[in-house]
C-alpha cells in the first residue's frame, strides 16, 4: 500500500498551469478582441433595425433631388358616384424611408366595380421592391368585385406605405373615370 504525503498531494492539486509563450498569448488576444468587436457589430445591427426582418440589410435607394410628388397627408378618397366603363392607369406616389417611390396602378372598370387590377411598382431592390411585390399580389384578393368607390386599404402584404400610393392612383383614377 502506497501513502501519499498530504503536502505532496496540495502542491500538486494547487500547481498553476504555465504562461503560454508571448506570441500565442498576444493570438489569444487578438481573437478575443476580434470576436468580442463581431459581437459589438452584430449587437447594434440588431439594435437599429429590431423590427426588421433579417432580410432587411439591403440599403434603401438614396432619396431622389427635387420636389416631392408625394401627398402630405393620407390621401382622401375623391368620390363620385359613377364611372365610365373601361381601363384605367394612374401612377400613385408615396415616400418610403426617406426616398420618393411610386407605383402604377391599372384598373378595369364595369357598372362602377373593380373587375381586374394590376399594380406595378418601380423600386428595383432593398425593401421596397419587396413590399411592392408582395402589395401587388394580395391587392386583387381585396379590390376585384368591389365597387370603386368603397376601396380603402391600409397595411397590404406587409406594406403599410405602399397602399398611400394606391390610393392616390385611385383618386386620379376615379378624376378620369368620372361620367
Amino acid at each position: 500500500m502506497r501513502v501519499v504525503c498530504p503536502d505532496r498531494f496540495r502542491k500538486e492539486r494547487s500547481r498553476v498551469p504555465p504562461e503560454p509563450a508571448p506570441q500565442v498569448r498576444d493570438g489569444l488576444v487578438r481573437t478575443g478582441l476580434a470576436i468580442a468587436g463581431v459581437g459589438l457589430v452584430m449587437g447594434t445591427a440588431h439594435l437599429q433595425g429590431a423590427d426588421a426582418p433579417a432580410e432587411a440589410a439591403e440599403p434603401e435607394p438614396e432619396p431622389r433631388p427635387g420636389p416631392s410628388t408625394e401627398p402630405t397627408e393620407d390621401p382622401e378618397p375623391v368620390l363620385h358616384g359613377d364611372y365610365t366603363d373601361g381601363e384605367y392607369t394612374a401612377t400613385g406616389p408615396y415616400v418610403a424611408h426617406g426616398a420618393d417611390n411610386e407605383i402604377t396602378v391599372t384598373i378595369t372598370l364595369e357598372d362602377n366595380d373593380v373587375t381586374e387590377v394590376e399594380v406595378v411598382g418601380t423600386a428595383e431592390s432593398g425593401n421596397s421592391a419587396r413590399y411592392q411585390e408582395e402589395f401587388a399580389q394580395k391587392i386583387p384578393e381585396l379590390v376585384v368585385g368591389v365597387p370603386l368607390d368603397e376601396i380603402e386599404v391600409d397595411k397590404v402584404g406587409g406594406s403599410s406605405l405602399t397602399g398611400d400610393g394606391f390610393l392616390e392612383a385611385l383618386n386620379r383614377i376615379r378624376d378620369d373615370a368620372h361620367d
